[in-house]
């Protein structure tokens, strides 16, 4: 079907971008990336609000192709690095099961909100959550010496 095709579509983006955000990331800093990936998210967010025809539906999913790419290895760096070494096993234990805790809850929260007031304006206010997110991260977040250089 249709709906199936635009999320291969999303992974055949994410495979190549995870390559070339994680190359990016060594070259800008974590940080950077990380926090692109949820300006991605926020553009993708806000795309979801307007999308009424394919087109927007393909730019929609490539985009968030380049969510995922810009989170995935960015991420996982970032968060390794500001532990320390001894505690890198843990870190990676609980920023997997965030996002697993966060797969459960997201669904029933937006759900409702999809119900109450439909779908359009559930990505509003999934955008404006990301995007008070970016301004957190981009504040409280300050990127730890690289690994190699420890």
């Amino acid at each position: 079907t249709l709906a199936t095709l635009l999320l291969s579509l999303t992974s055949w983006i994410e495979v190549p971008a995870t390559i070339l955000f994680g190359m990016l990331s060594d070259r800008i800093g974590r940080s950077k990336v990380v926090l692109m990936g949820y300006l991605f998210s926020v553009v993708f967010m806000f795309i979801n609000v307007w999308v009424g025809g394919i087109e927007l539906a393909i730019i929609a999913m490539v985009i968030y192709g380049l969510v995922w790419g810009a989170f995935s290895g960015a991420t996982s760096a970032l968060a390794s690095e500001l532990v320390a070494k001894e505690d890198r096993g843990l870190a990676m234990g609980l920023l997997n099961s965030a996002a697993s805790f966060a797969s459960i809850l997201a669904p029933l929260i937006i759900g409702g909100l999809i119900y109450l007031s439909g779908y359009r304006s559930s990505f509003a206010v999934m955008a404006l959550s990301m995007l008070l997110s970016s301004l957190f991260f981009f504040l409280g977040v300050r990127e730890a010496g690289r690994a190699s250089d420890a």
